[in-house]
């Protein structure tokens, strides 16, 4: 599902080839190398730290840092192919309705602010969110899912 091409380089790179992707689709990833990153799959026992939604292949939104945003995953580039994970939904019947519709609401939400706070929801259940209308990566996938159902 997930097309890569490695670029020559001294070291391989490994591009992602955004025409593979669907609307809907998420994509996992890490860097290894990353304290933060560490920090976060340390913290949630996942191999994964960031998550990304596809809204219209080439582009994608995130949120990180500084806010949501879109941009084009055929800049993002890999070290090694495991650093990512790309998830669809299966029903075929109802996958295109929905993840369109998920697409969409995360398209809508470019340009919200990053939840630094909320991000201890994702820690400690018992933590309610604070921040209304703003994100932290995988709280804004989530949201966008629960908002087809």
């Amino acid at each position: 599902m997930l097309a890569i091409n490695t670029l020559q380089a001294e070291r391989a790179y490994f591009a992602v080839i955004g025409d593979a992707l669907l609307p809907g689709d998420v994509l996992l990833t890490t860097n290894p190398k990353s304290p933060l990153s560490f920090a976060i799959r340390k913290a949630t026992k996942s191999p994964y730290s960031h998550a990304i939604i596809c809204v219209n292949p080439p582009w994608c939104v995130e949120s990180i840092g500084y806010g949501v945003l879109r941009f084009m995953i055929n800049r993002f580039l890999l070290t090694e192919k495991e650093n990512i994970r790309v998830f669809r939904l299966k029903d075929r019947d109802t996958r295109a309705d929905k993840a369109q519709a998920a697409a969409n609401y995360a398209n809508n939400q470019v340009s919200r602010q990053y939840a630094h706070q909320d991000v201890l929801t994702a820690l400690f259940k018992a933590v309610p969110p604070l921040e209304q209308g703003k994100f932290f990566c995988s709280q804004l996938i989530a949201e966008c899912y629960s908002q087809v159902e």
